[in-house]
């Protein structure tokens, strides 16, 4: 029940932002970006399709970790020479434990047939999620754990 009333709240938000000309609190679910606090990191995708079908190249992750509102992940592939994608994708939002959880995957789509060892931080911004959890749970602060599903890890985000 408390999560049917989270995503009642979230598409109600979502929808009386519709107008909203910023592109910094830009929230939509469904399938669309959730933009947050920097144009820098990449933003989190909800879209359950997209999250099934989510492409995971191989590759690994070094290190991560959670900084204010931005998840820091040290990874690692073959390549250098095509194109690569990684993406944040969630199917919905939070599962109601305590603290609430949200299930998420690193997609990884690899275009690049060279086999140089690559490492690189990818950047994903964490505050709209942050913002929607604090909007639907009427609360100024709180926590979510992150369950990486196949990666068998979870990280906790404070904020």
């Amino acid at each position: 029940m408390m999560r049917k009333l989270a995503i009642y709240i979230f598409i109600l938000y979502s929808f009386l932002n519709c107008g909203n000309d910023s592109t910094k609190d830009t929230l939509v679910s469904n399938g669309n970006i959730l933009n947050g606090n920097s144009r820098d990191c990449k933003n989190i995708i909800v879209n359950e399709s997209l999250y099934s079908a989510a492409l995971v190249d191989d590759f690994k992750i070094n290190k991560a970790l959670i900084e204010d509102d931005f998840l820091k992940l040290d990874v690692q592939y073959g390549g250098g020479c095509g194109t690569t994608n990684f993406e944040l994708l969630t199917t919905h939002l939070f599962l109601e434990s305590d603290p609430v959880q949200l299930e998420v995957i690193v997609s990884f789509e690899d275009n690049d047939s060279c086999e140089a060892l690559i490492e690189e931080q990818v950047c994903f911004d964490l505050s709209a999620l942050a913002k929607i959890y604090k909007d639907s749970y009427q609360t100024n602060s709180g926590t979510i754990i992150l369950r990486f599903g196949s990666k068998n890890s979870n990280l906790r985000y404070d904020f």
